[in-house]
């Protein structure tokens, strides 16, 4: 039975960036929204695929819960496609994009197979690998590619209505193919369908590579948080200085060398001293 789980790496890897909740809405994302609002309650499906495109650009929390509503609740694998895609492109520094798209992926049903081929090509979006490539595999794994039948195919052997069974298995052959092409698009895998074998040959590749893929999405991640780091250090530098190198008058203020200097001698002219006076009797 197909799997809708999310392998332990990835839930492990899931610091996403997309959980700002308290993510500042832009005006002008907000405008969009409103428009999406307005243009998404068409009839017909291709008005409402332009109703979602309404929302590209778009990366508020808000937005992305709006587009997944979409994604589970419209019936047209374009509407359904065009979502996911917008989805796809949200700019993510951490795997949590990515394992997103997986749930997506997987909340589909089985049979539903259009769909599933349309979210699997748009995941060659996503940056980090490690998710998207083992739901790739573990669905790819459960189709068929069935043998036909040869010899003389009565008219009532299973199929399609009863009558020749190789129509139904030409259809899965076919669907077998086409998700072999998008797979191998977005993986860079090199799979060849020798016989009724080949959807195996997907998890199989799945097993040879995933240490090498797990450690590409670390190294992503490492690269991220150091640019990260640095932009942060960056900015507090042009703020204010560090704490071991001040900046501006703060720094002069803090010079040791001026620190350790003897104060200057007083002046009493400066200061306004009087005189010495004469003795008088009286000191006598």
């Amino acid at each position: 039975m197909f799997r809708k789980t999310v392998n332990t790496l990835a839930v492990l890897f899931l610091f996403s960036s997309l959980a700002q909740a308290n993510q500042a809405l832009s005006p002008e994302e907000q405008t969009k929204q409103n428009e999406f609002r307005k243009a998404y309650g068409a009839p017909g499906k291709l008005d409402r695929v332009e109703a979602v495109k309404k929302l590209e650009g778009c990366t508020h929390p808000s937005t992305i819960g709006m587009l997944q509503t979409v994604i589970s609740s419209d019936t047209a694998v374009e509407v359904k496609t065009a979502a996911f895609r917008i989805i796809s492109t949200v700019p993510a520094t951490d795997p949590g994009l990515s394992t997103m798209l997986v749930q997506l992926f997987n909340s589909l049903k089985f049979s539903d197979f259009d769909t599933h081929l349309a979210f699997a090509s748009e995941m060659r979006n996503s940056e980090f690998k490690y998710a998207v490539f083992e739901a790739l595999s573990d669905y790819g794994a459960h189709l068929r590619y069935p043998d036909l039948v040869s010899g003389n195919v009565q008219t009532n052997s299973p199929g399609i209505g009863g009558g020749d069974p190789n129509v139904a298995i030409r259809k899965l052959r076919a669907e077998f193919e086409k998700y072999l092409k998008v797979f191998n698009t977005v993986t860079h895998a090199d799979i060849t369908i020798q016989d009724k074998t080949a959807p195996a040959l997907l998890k199989k590749w799945w097993q040879e590579n995933q240490q090498k893929i797990v450690a590409a999405d670390k190294e992503l991640i490492e690269k991220y948080k150091q640019e990260e780091a640095d932009r942060k250090k960056k900015e507090k530098d042009a703020a204010g200085g560090t704490k071991d190198q001040p900046a501006g008058k703060e720094a002069a203020a803090k010079d040791p060398a001026k620190e350790k200097e003897p104060p200057a001698a007083a002046d009493p002219l400066k200061l306004g001293a009087k005189k010495d006076k004469k003795p008088t009797k009286d000191d006598e």
